[in-house]
């Protein structure tokens, strides 16, 4: 598996058409760069809450907003942060 250096933004392969709706995959072997370990989830989050604040040092971590927008501010080992706008 691939050892990530830094945030970055994953493309998901989109099956499927605008009458019957979409689907995408996730496997490990084609589009994830490191082993799933745990899945977790928040939802019915109001706008105004703000989560986290709390660094992951030693993992890796893939995040999909289901529904909705997510605003990630991230910041790598190196202190370079990174902004990302999920929706």
């Amino acid at each position: 598996m691939n050892n990530l250096d830094k945030p970055c933004f994953f493309e998901m392969e989109s099956i499927g058409e605008t009458s019957l709706g979409y689907i995408s995959v996730a496997e490990v072997s084609k589009n994830f760069p490191f082993e799933i370990k745990r899945v977790y989830w928040t939802y019915y989050t109001p706008n105004n809450v703000i989560r986290g604040k709390h660094a992951h040092r030693e993992l890796q971590q893939i995040i999909f907003a289901v529904s909705g927008e997510i605003k990630l501010n991230t910041e790598d080992r190196y202190g370079n942060k990174i902004v990302f706008v999920l929706n």
